[in-house]
């Protein structure tokens, strides 16, 4: 997830950064979580539902990745649907009447090395938690018939996939913003885009380069090259 190139057009990056992990540590404890979590969540809300909250809680992690991160943060990882599905299961266990104790103190413990350990997006763990817990707090609470419960649940999707839509158009107004008035030159260097129609990287509107060159603000050790061609970095397609 590259904040600079969702706001020039890249948006499909907000969701398939929840497909790119850094290293098998990384999505080792991603998918034993959600071999953990996700059966009971999906046993209550039903398949559709599941997958709703889980791909939504996802894209709502990244959407709070693109409105606070600074642009040069990079970032990748499902941990933001996971931490929509723990908040899905604190949500149907406190309905429920089960105990939910084990559940919190999942949720505090990783909120407590969220923000304790350098290097991790709060943004991406706190947008899907927000997410998964307003997603599946709707859900649950409908009640009626089975159409009319459906209608409902389709409704509560859809309004959370325009409620997302809105904040992303936000959190990319925002990157915008502040890569044009950024005075710091490692946030200057990732607001730089490739421009396919002139050939050329241009640096928060003021400077350029040829493309395939790698801007010289750039540690060489975080930038390896300018993909010829296309709007990537290699090494960061999250």
């Amino acid at each position: 997830m590259i904040p600079p190139a969702v706001a020039h057009g890249e948006i499909y990056r907000l969701l398939t950064a929840a497909f790119l992990h850094y290293g098998i540590l990384h999505i080792g404890f991603n998918m034993w979580a959600l071999f953990v979590v996700g059966p009971p969540v999906e046993a209550a809300l039903g398949r559709w539902r599941y997958a709703a909250v889980y791909f939504l809680s996802g894209i709502g992690g990244s959407i709070l990745t693109v409105a606070f991160a600074a642009p040069a943060s990079q970032s990748a990882g499902a941990s933001g649907a996971i931490f929509g599905l723990f908040g899905a299961l604190y949500v149907l266990q406190r309905r429920s009447g089960i105990s939910n104790v084990a559940i919190l103190t999942t949720i505090g413990l990783n909120l407590v090395i969220t923000f304790s350990i350098p290097n991790i997006s709060w943004e991406g763990h706190v947008g899907g938690l927000i997410t998964g817990t307003a997603m599946t707090a709707a859900l649950a609470g409908t009640v009626g018939t089975p159409e009319g419960r459906t209608r409902r649940h389709v409704a509560v999707v859809v309004g959370a996939s325009v409620l997302l839509a809105i904040g992303g158009f936000l959190a990319v107004h925002r990157v915008g913003s502040e890569c044009a008035n950024t005075t710091d030159q490692l946030d200057g260097s990732y607001c730089a885009f490739y421009d396919p129609g002139s050939h050329t990287v241009s640096s928060s509107g003021n400077a350029s380069a040829r493309a395939g060159v790698v801007p010289s603000e750039v540690p060489y050790s975080r930038v390896t090259s300018w993909r010829d061609g296309s709007s990537e970095w290699s090494g960061f397609h999250a």
